[in-house]
């Protein structure tokens, strides 16, 4: 069963059960070179949801799995800022969801910390001439070591309800980020910053060393002083721990 929904620039189909709502709509993308941008599922139960590294993401029913298909016209060097939209987005979302914000970290690239646990996963894939954004929220369950909103609200928010805030404030920073590029969204993210200014453990494919986060640079590379050198060094890709 599928239920279709038009909502302002997105059109979402609602199923019971998907394996990965990124996979369905990459290969939607892939048969369809005229899907419209703003195309959208969601799985109300998904069983193969995956995040960055093709890591397993659990989801279940009454967490929120969504993808949507979208083709931003900035370069394509710049389009995997996507994922810094999408993160400024799940911030704002939680807020207007009861969850404190000073208590909301965003973790480059693209996690969603609630005191100081994983709430929601983003990845963003390239999909014939767009991408695909997929947004995995837990609302109602965690696995062990992550979080849910319902930890950290009193609100009666619905599934149905923070899906719409969400789109709502995706919307609104996607279109920022269309005009004016990721100066546009900088500052609101950074006041998100998980660890800024603090020393943190970065972990890249062929090294790990100690650095201070100082700030993320013009296309969101992350900006560090090394320790050991006090040389500031800009990274691209991999993951950082506290």
């Amino acid at each position: 069963m599928a239920k279709t929904i038009d909502l302002p620039d997105i059109n979402l189909t609602i199923y019971d059960e998907l394996g990965s709502t990124n996979s369905y709509l990459i290969q939607a993308a892939e048969q369809d070179a005229n899907l419209p941008s703003g195309t959208a599922v969601q799985a109300l139960k998904q069983t193969s949801g995956r995040g960055r590294y093709d890591r397993h993401w659990l989801s279940q029913q009454g967490n929120l799995a969504l993808s949507i298909f979208l083709k931003p016209m900035l370069p394509i060097d710049q389009q995997s800022q996507l994922a810094f939209v999408t993160g400024l987005a799940a911030a704002e979302t939680f807020a207007d969801s009861g969850v404190d914000p000073k208590k909301i970290n965003l973790k480059w690239p693209n996690d969603v910390l609630v005191d100081k646990q994983k709430i929601c996963g983003i990845l963003i894939e390239r999909a014939a001439e767009g991408l695909v954004l997929g947004f995995g929220a837990n609302l109602v369950f965690a696995p062990e070591e992550r979080t849910s909103l319902h930890m950290h609200s009193d609100m009666a928010i619905s599934l149905d309800d923070f899906r719409e805030l969400f789109i709502k404030h995706l919307i609104h920073y996607y279109e920022q980020w269309q005009s004016n590029g990721f100066p546009a969204i900088h500052k609101e993210w950074m006041g998100y910053a998980w660890h800024l200014g603090e020393e943190i453990t970065i972990k890249l494919r062929h090294e790990h060393f100690n650095a201070i986060f100082k700030d993320l640079d013009k296309d969101g590379a992350l900006v560090v002083e090394e320790c050991s050198s006090g040389q500031l060094r800009k990274i691209t890709s991999g993951d950082i721990f506290a």
